[in-house]
C-alpha cells in the first residue's frame, strides 16, 4: 500500500526489486495527478507489479524527454521516471514506471528499438520482464552551481547501462537528495572513462565527488553481501531431517 506521506510501503510479501529500491535513498514522493478540484487522485498498490513500479517512481531516474501518456498527462504519476529493475532483454526494460503501473505500451522502448511503435498500443508485463537481476550503472559527473536557497553539488549517478537505449543522454539526476531534499543536480557532462585518462586524473573536484558515490555504491553492494551471507549461512544451519535418521 502507501503510506501518509506518499511513499510505497514494503508490505509483507516484498520481490527483490522491491528489497533493493527500499535500500536506496527516496528522490520523490509519488506526485499523483490531480482532478479538477486539485486533489490528488490516488491508486491503491494492490499487486506486486504496481508496488514495484511505485518503488521505481521514488527511487529512479527522471527522463528529461517524458514517455507519449507522460507528457500528455495521461500517467498516474507527474514525472516520467525510469527504474533499473527491469530484466535486459525484456519487452519492458526501460519502460517508465507510470507506464509499468498501467501495464501499458512506453514508447521510450521504441527510442532505441522500433521508432514506428505506437504509444497508444498495450503492453502488458510478466514476472519475468519486470523483475531482472542483472545491471551494469556508469558514473557521470554533475556540474556544481552554489545557488542562495541551497547548494547543486557535483557528484557522479549511476546510470544503467542499455543495450536498445542510452538513457545517459537525456536522464537528468536528482540523486542530490542522498543529502538533503531541497538538493537537486542536471546530467550534463559524459561518462567518466575508467581507468581515468588524461582529461579526467587531474580534474580535483570531480575526482572527490566520484570518490563520495563510489563510497555509497560500495556501502550498498556491502549491504547486499552481508544479506546473502547470512542466507547462506541460515541455510546450511537448517538440519536435514534426513540426517537425524
Amino acid at each position: 500500500g502507501v503510506g501518509y506521506d506518499d511513499l510505497p510501503l514494503l508490505g509483507q510479501k516484498p520481490n527483490d526489486a522491491v528489497l533493493e529500491y527500499h535500500q536506496l535513498p527516496v528522490l520523490r514522493k509519488l506526485d499523483w495527478r490531480v482532478d479538477e478540484n486539485g486533489l490528488p487522485v490516488r491508486r491503491p498498490l494492490k499487486d506486486i507489479v504496481s508496488q514495484t513500479a511505485a518503488f521505481a517512481q521514488t527511487r529512479g531516474f527522471e527522463v528529461e524527454q517524458p514517455c507519449h501518456h507522460c507528457r500528455y498527462n495521461k500517467s498516474v504519476w507527474k514525472t516520467c521516471v525510469v527504474g533499473f529493475d527491469t530484466k535486459e532483454g525484456g519487452n519492458m526494460h526501460g519502460a517508465c514506471a507510470c507506464c509499468r503501473f498501467s501495464r501499458r505500451y512506453c514508447n521510450l522502448i521504441s527510442r532505441g528499438s522500433d521508432e514506428n511503435a505506437s504509444p497508444n498500443s498495450q503492453d502488458h508485463l510478466s514476472s519475468d520482464d519486470t523483475y531482472g537481476q542483472g545491471r551494469e550503472f556508469a558514473l557521470r559527473p554533475c556540474n556544481a552551481t552554489p545557488t542562495p536557497g541551497g547548494t547543486e553539488m557535483n557528484h557522479e549517478t549511476p546510470i544503467k547501462s542499455q543495450s536498445f537505449w542510452d538513457p545517459i543522454r537525456d536522464i537528468k539526476s536528482e540523486r542530490d537528495n542522498l543529502m538533503s531534499p531541497s538538493l537537486s543536480c542536471r546530467l550534463d557532462g559524459d561518462v567518466i572513462p575508467f581507468p581515468l585518462g588524461p582529461e579526467t586524473i587531474d580534474n580535483l573536484p570531480l575526482l572527490k565527488q566520484a570518490a563520495e558515490e563510489m563510497e555509497v555504491h560500495l556501502e550498498t553492494l556491502k549491504r547486499r553481501i552481508r544479506q546473502l551471507e547470512e542466507k547462506d549461512k541460515a541455510q546450511n544451519e537448517a538440519v536435514n531431517p534426513w540426517d537425524l535418521v
